[in-house]
């Protein structure tokens, strides 16, 4: 069942559209995340719903928020930050169906506003990726 701490941030992360029916652990919120980011391919599946494609678990896309990542079947939410110039630490608490554990994701700001996340030495880079609906 979706909490509703979780029900307000998917609808504020998705401009409305709630595609992600999981439940994530309350977290602190991360500040240097100021709306919502995903890696390209994630991005388009946003998209593609905004058109009003179908949601399920393979168009769902994996966003990144203040609050952590979004899935259809996983999340993460930050447990704790620290932060050092434009690179940050977080423990983040996940989870996937019934399995939960925690990881280390370093976070780096880059100048033209991405994010490159690192965990267990894969970086990705997202990009702002706000719904369209939001503006």
């Amino acid at each position: 069942m979706i909490t509703l701490l979780r029900a307000a941030a998917l609808i504020v992360a998705t401009g409305g559209l709630i595609v992600v029916p999981v439940a994530a652990k309350p977290g602190v919120k991360a500040a240097f995340v100021k709306g919502t980011y995903a890696n390209d391919h994630e991005c388009k599946k946003l998209r593609a719903i905004e058109a009003g494609g179908p949601k399920n678990v393979a168009t769902a896309p994996e966003l990144l928020t203040s609050d952590g990542f979004l899935g259809w079947e996983n999340w993460c939410s930050f447990a704790s930050i620290t932060a050092a110039a434009d690179v940050f630490v977080a423990k983040m608490s996940c989870g996937e169906g019934p399995e939960e554990w925690t990881d280390t994701y370093l976070f780096k700001r880059r100048a033209d506003g991405a994010i490159d996340v690192t965990v267990k030495g894969k970086t990705e880079r997202y990009r702002r990726c706000d719904p369209k609906s939001k503006g």
